[in-house]
């Protein structure tokens, strides 16, 4: 049993949230939707791995798919670019069935309770400890606060909702957070993610051989810093040179590789408005471009501050044990925007969050160090609101 009502509390919202999403948000307003919803419902698979097609995860469900259409995309009249500040959504061609909400919704819902609850049960830390865990009890309820309030911000409901196996690899991805350092679990859980979506895998696994590597030298705090000013530039200077270097060795890379130069989308996406498009992404941005620019104020205005107040935490903390620490959570947090800034500049087709939107606990990590959990729930409580309004008034 969960016997933390703040964490209970935590489920419910998630829970009233995804609901609330699935009446809401546009129907198949997600990246890739006719290709990524065609493998859920037909398990037809364009461009992943044969072992992507015979390890389908939705092969038990496929009875309730009767009435789901990857087609529904094309029906739904929706105005948006990226230019616009608004979005005008046609409520009679956008929106599903009740029973088609209540289908995906199960969905998420059933995945998200077999992946994510167990982790919270209160014997579960001392048989993951058993099996050789490495994190203490209060760095494991910390660590499970944070997961969870993540999850309760907007960019996450909205991405955990898709209609796609890359709802699950979310789930399992965000698991790196809680198991961080314990690298056969870690291990395990790539696998798993390998086997669903092996593009998802690999920025995965990236990420965290990256992060480790920081994490375990994180004393050289400021070399860090300077490392990754330098490494952001030489990627700059010799972008071409690198993507061509990699599509040489892995498929992936290679794929990619074609895709940008043979398919102009480095063309469509500007250099300095792939990482602003990956920001608000964080925030809150539809695959169409819907906005919500009174949160975008709000973030923006918290973050500012969170960076000013975290600075002056590292210079001018005397404990020297409490000092650490906010180096450590804030290098977590630095090292994790350049390693997406810098696949993004490499990559225009990964400028999109759902390649990163795993990482959003790690960010939450050192934004804990300034506001308090009680006061980051509340704010994703209101950021959620505050998006849901704003569809609401889009819908015309």
């Amino acid at each position: 049993m969960i016997k933390n009502r703040f964490i209970l509390s935590k489920f419910i919202f998630v829970i009233f949230f995804l609901l609330i999403g699935r009446f809401l948000f546009p129907i198949g307003d997600e990246p890739d939707y006719f290709l990524r919803a065609i493998k859920v419902i037909k398990n037809i698979d364009y461009y992943n791995l044969t072992i992507n097609k015979n390890t389908d995860i939705y092969q038990f469900f496929r009875f309730l798919f009767s009435t789901l259409s990857e087609n529904s995309y094309y029906s739904c009249n929706l105005q948006s670019s990226p230019t616009d500040f608004f979005a005008k959504i046609d409520y009679t061609t956008c929106t599903d069935t009740i029973k088609n909400i209540f289908i995906r919704f199960f969905l998420t819902i059933f995945f998200f309770l077999i992946i994510v609850a167990p982790l919270y049960l209160n014997k579960t830390y001392f048989i993951l400890k058993y099996y050789g865990l490495r994190c203490s009890l209060s760095q494991w309820n910390v660590k499970k606060q944070i997961l969870l309030l993540s999850i309760l911000f907007p960019s996450l409901i909205y991405h955990l909702g898709f209609l796609s196996a890359e709802a699950v690899t979310l789930l399992l991805s965000l698991l790196i957070f809680l198991f961080r350092g314990s690298h056969h679990f870690v291990m395990v859980i790539l696998f798993l993610i390998f086997l669903i979506d092996y593009s998802d895998a690999l920025i995965v696994f990236g990420y965290y051989i990256f992060i480790s590597t920081v994490i375990r030298y994180y004393k050289f705090f400021y070399y860090w810093i300077f490392f990754f000013l330098i490494s952001s530039l030489f990627i700059l200077i010799f972008r071409e040179t690198i993507i061509f270097f990699l599509s040489e060795f892995f498929f992936k890379f290679n794929y990619i590789f074609l895709e940008q130069n043979f398919f102009n989308i480095a063309d469509k996406y500007n250099l300095i408005l792939r990482p602003i498009i990956t920001y608000l992404g964080f925030i809150f941005l539809t695959a169409n471009k819907i906005k919500v620019i009174p949160l975008y104020i709000l973030f923006s205005f918290f973050l500012a501050k969170f960076f000013f107040s975290i600075i002056k935490k590292i210079h001018y903390e005397k404990e020297f044990k409490k000092k650490n620490k906010f180096i450590k959570n804030f290098l977590i947090f630095v090292s994790s925007f350049f390693f997406i800034i810098n696949i993004v500049f490499i990559f225009p087709s990964h400028s999109f969050v759902k390649y990163y939107i795993f990482i959003f606990p790690f960010f939450l990590l050192s934004i804990v160090d300034v506001y308090k959990l009680k006061n980051v729930f509340i704010f994703a409580i209101i950021s959620n609101i505050v998006v849901f309004l704003n569809l609401l008034i889009y819908y015309k």
